[in-house]
């Protein structure tokens, strides 16, 4: 083993005092993001869930892309990045969207490897999207103290440019195979989709205008909850009785219990980091191969982050990062994936256009003696 990564036996009382009787332990940072911020904004997903907010998105998504070619897959993308864009959670994602559209692309013509691979790809790109990022944007917020708005502006872009990546995909896979979109006459109209449900975005934006005036960020989960029951109440078909309110409380503890006991688990893996000194370790040798160049020390820290994410969830991944950043790390971060996506998204799409739409891939095959 390299002698950087050697440290110093320890025994049972050192291991039980770091991880139980210290801040980077099992109550680390992690856990409280967890109770101060993202439990308020699961609570405020499922609350926009029980009024209806999921039926607004796949029928707004169907009103939108529905009939283009290989409408259901972009369907699919659309939806799963609206409601991704106010729950954060790939799982709840799926389970939302993906009972109605993974059915919907396979019908069309899709194979079922590639419509659960859409779906999952498009509910993925959901923990990034804002205005409600993943939990990992907050622990992040947390740990660096930058403001949130902050955090989530800058991951906006990248956001945009995974989910058109996502849609050039299906959009090249549906021109190979000459995939027809959903008759007009059988999709409902956006005017239409607005008028029943569109009241319900209200709440969205009134958050995101929170967030703007430098609200505190419980807070402004809170109020939009507050304000996401007044709203409901405009319209019979979004309107929430008290079972619903009571559903919702249910709903989202019940979905916070995954994410809080993840965030605890990731309080022992930091501090297992920090008592063996690993993330100075890294930290010093991500600087030492650095140079002292910024460029060179932002794509070391990448290839890290990708070596992390094959094999952790985003939240521990971004638990162990977190002592490799400094405090305004994150944004310069974000902003160099804005433009390298920017710029492979400029060069590959005219190449991929050509190769899956203009000149189909075309396979020879020999013939082969057998003696």
């Amino acid at each position: 083993m390299p002698d950087r990564l050697l440290t110093r036996p320890y025994d049972m009382g050192d291991i039980f005092g770091q991880l139980f009787l210290k801040t980077e332990g099992l109550y680390s940072v992690a856990i409280g993001a967890s109770v101060t911020f993202i439990f308020l904004f699961i609570l405020f997903g499922a609350f926009l869930a029980r009024s209806g907010m999921g039926q607004l998105f796949n029928d707004l998504a169907l009103a939108i892309a529905g009939h283009k070619k290989g409408g259901p897959a972009k369907v699919a993308v659309i939806s799963s990045g609206f409601m991704g864009s106010i729950n954060g959670s790939a799982l709840s994602n799926v389970v939302s969207t993906g009972a109605f559209t993974i059915p919907l692309m396979k019908k069309v013509g899709y194979h079922k490897d590639f419509a659960g691979a859409v779906e999952a790809s498009a509910s993925v790109g959901g923990q990034i999207l804002p205005p409600i990022m993943g939990a990992s944007a907050f622990i992040m917020a947390e740990t660096t103290g930058l403001p949130y708005s902050t955090i989530a502006l800058a991951a906006l872009l990248p956001a945009i440019l995974y989910y058109l990546g996502v849609i050039a995909q299906v959009h090249f896979r549906a021109g190979r195979r000459d995939l027809k979109g959903i008759a007009k006459e059988n999709l409902p109209a956006v005017k239409e989709v607005l008028k029943a449900r569109g009241h319900m975005l209200l709440p969205i934006v009134f958050l995101i205008f929170l967030l703007i005036r430098n609200v505190p960020v419980g807070y402004a989960a809170a109020y939009t909850i507050g304000f996401t029951v007044v709203i409901s109440m405009l319209r019979a078909e979004t309107r929430m009785s008290f079972s619903d309110i009571l559903g919702a409380l249910e709903d989202g503890a019940r979905q916070s219990l995954a994410v809080m006991a993840a965030c605890a688990v990731v309080g022992i893996i930091i501090g297992v980091v920090s008592l063996t000194s690993f993330g100075t370790v890294m930290t010093s040798s991500i600087v030492t191969l650095g140079a002292g160049s910024l460029f060179f020390t932002l794509i070391l820290t990448m290839l890290a982050s990708m070596v992390l994410g094959m094999g952790l969830p985003s939240i521990p991944a971004i638990s162990l990062r977190r002592r490799w950043l400094r405090q305004h790390w994150p944004v310069l971060i974000f902003q160099s994936c804005q433009r390298t996506c920017l710029f492979s998204i400029l060069v590959s799409l005219p190449i991929l256009h050509r190769l899956c739409v203009s000149q189909p891939l075309r396979v020879q095959v020999y013939p082969v003696e057998i003696r």
